[in-house]
């Protein structure tokens, strides 16, 4: 299982370390699953999109072809990651939950970017 954390092992802050790579394929599959999230997409959207099928964020987007159009509003849902920091001096790591927000686009704020999959 991917570990989807602001930060790696190390407790660096490098988001280029550890942020998932997506493929057009792995860029649909999700690992978790929140159904509040779901329960909040559904409510924002007027136009029907599906949570998890018709909505995602900016890079899993753009990692299946497609660019979010200008002036579109993201819906912002809460999110909580696990943070582990290592003490220099006694070695000893500690995990924190950290409370943040993702941002998703529905399939209606999108369009094909040029050179696209689909």
């Amino acid at each position: 299982m991917r570990v989807l954390s602001p930060r790696n092992t190390e407790g660096n802050s490098d988001m280029s370390i550890s942020t998932p790579t997506f493929t057009p394929e792995t860029a649909r599959q999700f690992d978790r699953y929140s159904v509040s999230n779901a329960v909040t997409v559904k409510q924002s959207l007027p136009c029907g999109c599906e949570p998890y099928v018709d909505v995602f964020t900016y890079r899993r987007w753009k990692a299946q072809g497609f660019q979010v159009q200008k002036g579109e509003k993201a819906i912002r849902l809460p999110l909580i990651y696990k943070r582990s920091e290592r003490d220099p001096e006694t070695g000893e790591t500690t995990i924190t939950r950290r409370r943040g927000r993702s941002a998703v686009f529905c399939r209606c704020q999108v369009r094909p970017s040029f050179g696209g999959t689909e």
